[in-house]
């Protein structure tokens, strides 16, 4: 566990313990991601966000996708990938602004498919990251949409890259799911 919580009265002068993960690393980061448009997804793990009574939001189960279904797989290299969640207030209380983005190399070919291929959809992205902890951003109804932006860079020595983003806002955070870190992802995708 990557934290644990106290009664007030047993900690001095502290709220919470906060130790330093996975293997005692704490990396940035994501390593791999999966992308599957919204509507072909039938079920989703079963969120729990009972906070006071496991002291966990975790989703348990596995994903179950219609017969057939695409679905896009990234794997990245150090500093290429990463997730943003900010809690923002609104007069009618606070939600989560969720952003991922990722930075693939090189324009191709397969890209611009790709590109085109999703920019009419919605999807639910799935990643690991760095730490071996999983998650699910996205549900059946509320899938997110992607945005490529490219650059060639003009100097020689310049990235030429594209940077695929997807943003929404939810009432919750992100889900953490399930799976342990040496398991494959795709194991609990199933049709």
């Amino acid at each position: 566990m990557s934290f644990e919580v106290h009664n007030l009265q047993n900690v001095d002068g502290r709220l919470c313990i906060i130790n330093a993960g996975h293997d005692n690393f704490n990396l940035g980061g994501l390593s791999e991601l999966y992308v599957i448009e919204h509507n072909s997804v039938i079920e989703l793990p079963i969120i729990n966000y009972q906070f006071l009574a496991g002291k966990q939001a975790i989703g348990n189960g596995d994903i179950i996708v219609d017969t057939g279904v695409e679905a896009y797989y990234f794997q990245f290299t150090p500093e290429t990938a990463g997730f943003i969640e900010q809690s923002k207030e609104t007069d009618h209380g606070i939600y989560f602004d969720q952003s991922l983005m990722i930075t693939i190399p090189k324009d191709r070919p397969g890209l611009a498919w790709l590109k085109f291929k999703m920019s009419t959809g919605r999807y639910i992205f799935i990643y690991r990251d760095n730490n071996g902890q999983t998650k699910i951003l996205g549900d059946i109804g509320n899938g997110l949409r992607v945005k490529f932006d490219m650059d060639t860079q003009k100097e020689f020595a310049g990235f030429n890259s594209n940077v695929m983003s997807a943003r929404r806002s939810s009432l919750y955070p992100a889900i953490f799911w399930n799976i342990p870190a040496d398991e494959p992802i795709l194991d609990h995708i199933t049709e």
